[in-house]
């Protein structure tokens, strides 16, 4: 893909990672070039950059639909699974540090920026933050449903944003919408009078 006379993306990948027996349904960066890949074949696995092969791989009891390296010690990371758990692996070790039912099947996970809060984003529109001590879950610091709740698929919406790799503060406010292009209110017009013909 070119933009203006940059390319943006090579034609050809850098690399190719292959392990997982079904969907990858999220990918997490470290600091430091590690990958985290979770999937429907119930696992998680850790890749490194330069490495073709997979370097570990973290079991669970279903579907892993969410995960995320803490922000300050990417020897541990969360996940989120289908049995409406949280998890907080440590990663040398290969193992669960501590785990937390979470409100309904979990669909996003992330840690706040400084490490000390933990959120889940479930298909029931809930959104549910906790307070850590150092690994481990202490206290749901506030659960919110959605206002619009639009079925499995609905955002949620708390005075932040989500993702699912972050907690990130309420977009900078934007200048209101200058007036539009009268050529594009012509397009449009133009358009509407085709299709109404």
């Amino acid at each position: 893909m070119v933009q203006g006379d940059r390319l943006v993306f090579r034609p050809e990948p850098l690399r190719t990672f292959s392990g997982h027996k079904a969907d990858i349904l999220d990918l997490s960066w470290s600091q430091s070039n590690f990958l985290l890949s979770s999937s429907m074949d119930h696992t998680v696995r850790l890749w490194y950059q330069s490495r073709q092969e997979c370097l570990k791989v973290f079991r669970h009891v279903d579907c892993v639909t969410a995960i995320c390296f803490h922000p300050l010690d990417e020897t541990h990371f969360i996940s989120g699974s289908m049995d409406d758990k949280l998890r907080i692996w440590n990663i040398p070790e290969q193992k669960v540090v501590d785990f937390h039912r979470a409100p309904g099947i979990v669909t996003a996970a992330g840690f706040a920026p400084e490490g000390k809060l933990a959120v889940s984003g479930c298909v029931n529109g809930k959104c549910t933050v906790y307070q850590l001590d150092g690994m481990h879950f202490q206290k749901t610091v506030n659960e919110k449903v959605s206002a619009s709740k639009r079925g499995r698929n609905a955002k949620v919406r708390n005075g932040r944003h989500h993702c699912s790799c972050c907690i990130l503060a309420p977009p900078p406010r934007l200048p209101p919408n200058p007036t539009p292009d009268p050529y594009y209110l012509l397009l449009i017009f133009f358009f509407l009078l085709l299709f109404s013909i």
